[in-house]
């Protein structure tokens, strides 16, 4: 048998036979081409010979007319796929935006927590809706209900401290507006990130829906925090610190969460920059630790003080085996401590609330009232330098040395804080001042 059958009614359409089935198909010359040309029409096991030869006959006209189909039909599905790109590029959902934009910004672990936690607290029902259809109606009420669960939440909660006897918290912006503020930072930011995005010639968003909150004046500018300790809290934090390291003592906090605080007092440290430091960065031959992990990217090392000695003293004491981190988790040696429910801890047994950013801001102001300048005091907390001349000026581990054991003394209390001052300045090399 041929591997080819004429039709019998319709010139031009074959039976022709393959391996994986016999299939109908249009063989003619192309018009002006001068070439001939094979165009399958279907199966035969599936198309009668009557329907192929309907469909024979407008494949045979485009070749009489020197079209050729195979190229219209290559077109054809290469549009379709275009089309399906660009309707699946317009359907870009708010989880995938998600996922694309932290592929290609490198986010610090801690910071892509954050920012996942806070998406999926506030719109985790947005998740599978496309970007193009998050408007600005929904994103108004969104905010608003933000705050409202917010703030239910905190009542809640205080309501909740007041009946166990505790101190209710008071917040620097009521109402949950810091929480809905941070979501729209996020959100309107991984939105930003696709606005120039093209499709098919047409921009992939007309607009970023959250403009609305500058439009309608909603986001105001949010109430710094400026919590610090005053004198009596230090001086009562400290005192529970130090009972902490009594063989007598029976309450809930350990020995490695009482010198974690203490550390972050006695230096500005942030919590992440605490718990993450690591032995082989604590050089007790030097007398000097360093903080890898910091927020701005740059080591930060740091001369040990006579607190600060003992404390890594202490901690060594504790090690276990080749543990690398100075406060490791107690789950796990290899990793560091997460430090999560310390604060509330201590809280509770001292008598007040603050926070860990309450300590960083109490070490500064410590620095301040002692007479320090902002330079110094920038480079003990590893703020990025604000200009060109401030880059150059490197702080040594000596002048940061003299700033810590005053911060240290003035807060136990060792010495008048004007003598701490003029022994720092000294020993620097500057003129005794004393401070306003």
């Amino acid at each position: 048998m041929s591997e080819w059958q004429k039709d019998k009614q319709l010139s031009g359409l074959y039976k022709r036979k393959r391996v994986g089935g016999d299939v109908w198909t249009v063989k003619a010359r192309q018009f002006g081409a001068n070439k001939l040309r094979s165009v399958v029409i279907g199966r035969c096991d599936v198309m009668s010979g009557k329907v192929a030869r309907k469909k024979a006959q407008p494949v045979l006209m485009m070749l009489g007319e020197g079209v050729n189909p195979n190229d219209v039909k290559k077109a054809n599905i290469a549009s379709k796929i275009e089309a399906e790109a660009s309707r699946k590029a317009r359907s870009l959902i708010l989880q995938d935006a998600v996922e694309q934009y932290n592929q290609l910004k490198p986010f610090k672990p801690n910071t892509l927590k954050d920012q996942t936690s806070v998406l999926n607290r506030n719109f985790s029902d947005w998740m599978t809706l496309p970007l193009s259809k998050i408007t600005r109606e929904m994103v108004l009420q969104r905010f608003q209900d933000i705050q409202k669960r917010v703030s239910n939440r905190r009542r809640e909660v205080n309501k909740r401290w007041v009946s166990e006897g505790k101190e209710p918290k008071v917040y620097v912006n009521d109402h949950g507006r810091g929480e809905a503020q941070k979501a729209f930072r996020y959100l309107s930011a991984i939105i930003n990130s696709f606005m120039n995005d093209v499709v098919e010639g047409l921009p992939l968003l007309s607009h970023n829906p959250c403009i609305v909150l500058k439009d309608k004046k909603v986001r105001k500018v949010l109430q710094p925090k400026n919590r610090y300790l005053n004198n009596t809290e230090v001086t009562a934090l400290i005192d529970m610190l130090e009972r902490i390291h009594h063989p007598q003592y029976k309450g809930s906090v350990g020995h490695s969460e009482a010198d974690f605080v203490t550390l972050m007092l006695m230096t500005g440290f942030r919590s992440d920059e605490a718990r993450t430091i690591q032995w082989s960065h604590v050089d007790h031959i030097s007398k000097s630790f360093e903080v890898r992990d910091t927020k701005n990217h740059t080591a930060h090392r740091l001369p040990m003080t006579s607190a600060t000695e003992r404390l890594f003293a202490r901690a060594l004491t504790r090690r276990i085996d080749d543990h690398p981190f100075v406060f490791p988790s107690p789950r796990s040696g290899m990793k560091p401590a997460s430090m999560s429910r310390v604060f509330d801890r201590i809280t509770s047994e001292v008598g007040f609330n603050f926070s860990a950013h309450d300590l960083r801001r109490t070490a500064a102001t410590t620095a301040s009232d002692l007479g320090f300048d902002i330079s110094k005091i920038g480079a003990l907390l590893n703020h990025k330098k604000q200009n060109v001349t401030m880059a150059y000026v490197q702080s040594t581990l000596e002048a940061k040395r003299a700033i810590l054991q005053a911060i240290e003394d003035a807060i136990l209390h060792f010495d008048d804080p004007s003598d701490t001052l003029a022994e720092a300045n000294s020993s620097l090399g500057f003129n005794s001042v004393k401070p306003i």
